[in-house]
């Protein structure tokens, strides 16, 4: 007796990769945020306010990335070259550019595998409505 594994196997952990990812961008973006903000409060207002945009700019690409993962993924790629460019310290490039240049990379890969599945399923899907019963 042969068994053999479906066509169509089931996928056993949906969205394994993307809250992987959502997970290690969350976590860049609260060190981020917590090194700004140590850093800048305790002055006048100005140093916080320069926090407050810091940590909104790190954050909001994140945000976007758990729901839009391609538009997340290309935020996450422009801070990052942002950074390369602006900032000229080898820590900075370590800590905030490359992280955000790998992160959105792999978010934009995410949400093209992501979209090609989807456009995948919904060809099928046509293909088996098309045939007679």
């Amino acid at each position: 007796m042969m068994t053999s594994v479906p066509a169509t196997a089931p996928n056993r952990s949906p969205g394994l990769v993307s809250r992987t990812l959502v997970a290690a961008a969350s976590t860049w973006a609260a060190a981020w945020s917590a090194f700004a903000l140590a850093n800048t409060t305790g002055g006048d207002w100005r140093g916080v306010l320069i926090g407050a945009a810091f940590v909104a700019g790190v954050c909001a690409p994140v945000a976007a990335a758990w729901r839009f993962p391609r538009v997340g993924g290309a935020l996450l790629l422009a801070l990052g070259l942002w950074g390369w460019g602006f900032f000229h310290s080898r820590a900075a490039m370590l800590g905030l550019s490359i992280p955000a240049i790998l992160l959105g990379l792999c978010f934009i890969a995410s949400g093209a595998a992501g979209a090609w599945q989807r456009s995948r399923a919904r060809r099928r899907a046509r293909a088996g409505r098309a045939q007679p019963p």
